[in-house]
């Protein structure tokens, strides 16, 4: 299991309150990911403890989703 340690603005996006800084991770290090906002788009940077891999990953709101649920 990969462990993400997330900041206050991406726990927020996803709805969640804390992530649990005490769990140990399972992989060799954790990743740490923000919420980026750059024109047009929103992005989702993970970045891994170990190896400074950097990872984009599309957090844009898909059309087809509402504001409901």
């Amino acid at each position: 299991m990969v462990t993400f340690r997330c900041t206050r603005k991406l726990l927020t996006r996803l709805g969640s309150p804390s992530m649990g800084d005490d769990i140990e991770p399972t992989t060799r290090g954790d990743w740490y990911a923000n919420l980026l906002f750059p024109p047009g788009v929103q992005v989702v940077l993970s970045v891994s403890e170990r190896t400074l891999l950097p990872v984009l990953i599309d957090a844009s709101p898909h059309p087809s989703w509402n504001d409901s649920g």
